[in-house]
């Protein structure tokens, strides 16, 4: 069943209509008609059936009944930026596999360097590849992708478990330290973090795990790490 996300509040019975953009999809992209059954999550995270209708060139859904919801753990995935094709792919398996927001890094070794005008449209340009990713995967919360920060920053987004994957690590793996469903972790540049980023994320409350054995590529590291907590939920 397709999903979509209302910007309003909806209760069952009520009718709900799709802005333009939404309509042209639903209509002309992916051909459905009337009655066909859609799920449509509201901006408290209600998610709810209804069918669709057309009428006067607007599409909209009569709302039939609410379904049954569930709370999502809060992971905040911390990535260093990488090169454009890849990092757009990591955003939308990010989404799929239960990210709440992603947070771009900017390290020593980032190769990608935004200018403010950039970051606003590369934002814009995140956040409609996570909504239709979160759609995609009918979640009920829509996982954000705030602005870039360097580690410094990295302090308001700590949670009850706060990770950072450092290939030197030999000790201490990952599904050893996953007791909470509140966590943060941290993943670096392609050419990994230097040792003092490092000291410095340990310093702030960072504890640097292992992955295993092999040395993953950043985007890799980001799914094999989302995967391990879902996986143990």
């Amino acid at each position: 069943m397709r999903q979509f996300f209302a910007g309003d509040k909806l209760q069952v019975g009520s009718r709900y209509y799709f802005d333009r953009n939404q309509s042209h999809h639903i209509g002309d992209v992916l051909r459905m008609k009337n009655d066909d059954e859609v799920r449509i999550v509201d901006c408290d995270s209600r998610a709810f059936t209804g069918r669709l209708f057309f009428e006067n060139g607007k599409v909209g859904v009569t709302l039939m009944y609410e379904n049954e919801g569930f709370e999502e753990p809060s992971v905040i995935c911390v990535a260093a930026l990488i090169k454009k094709e890849k990092w757009e792919l990591m955003i939308q398996k990010a989404c799929e596999l239960g990210a709440t927001r992603v947070v771009p890094l900017i390290t020593r070794r980032t190769i990608i360097r935004l200018d403010e005008k950039e970051i606003s449209r590369k934002l814009e340009r995140w956040n409609k590849i996570a909504v239709e990713a979160c759609q995609q995967c009918n979640r009920t919360t829509v996982c954000v992708v705030e602005r870039p920060a360097v580690i410094n920053q990295l302090d308001k987004y700590k949670q009850e478990v706060n990770l950072v994957a450092y290939e030197n690590e030999d000790e201490v793996r990952l599904r050893d330290v996953l007791d909470s469903d509140r966590i943060t972790f941290v993943v670096g540049p392609e050419g990994g973090f230097e040792k003092e980023e490092v000291n410095k994320l340990n310093d702030m409350g960072f504890v640097s795990v292992s992955l295993g054995n092999r040395i993953l590529r950043a985007e890799t590291a980001t799914m094999f790490i989302l995967s391990v907590i879902e996986g143990l939920r």
